[in-house]
């Protein structure tokens, strides 16, 4: 998989057996292809070739998406979620595809937890 499109059908039917390895080849794609991550993995001396199991996969700091546009690729944003800015700076979380984003979220919750039908969700936002 070498393209957005390919990891966004590949997420669609991912299941138990097919997590790690989709994982792994998203975390090399995005280690070549987002320029804040490629850099912090370089700063780090991590070889994502390197990187065979989801432990080993470096997280990003939080830190970052208060001070750089955190994207693999080039996209224009349909959305953008932000933190609250409770600490005096906010995080910005691009969307590149807000009902392929939507989908996905209410797959996983409902593979999980069951249908959302059978939830009440309440938030103070």
């Amino acid at each position: 998989m070498n393209t957005f499109k390919s990891f966004q059908n590949a997420l669609y039917s991912v299941n138990e057996g097919t997590f790690e390895n989709i994982a792994l080849e998203l975390f090399r794609f995005q280690a070549q292809y987002n320029p804040v991550y490629n850099h912090y993995l370089k700063c780090l001396h991590v070889d994502p070739t390197r990187i065979t199991s989801l432990e080993r996969i470096p997280f990003l700091p939080i830190s970052f998406f208060k001070t750089h546009s955190v994207k693999t690729g080039d996209w224009q944003t349909q959305t953008e979620f932000t933190s609250s800015g409770t600490t005096g700076s906010t995080s910005r979380h691009a969307v590149h595809n807000l009902d392929f984003y939507l989908t996905l979220s209410q797959r996983i919750f409902e593979s999980r937890y069951g249908p959302l039908t059978n939830y009440h969700l309440l938030a103070l936002l």
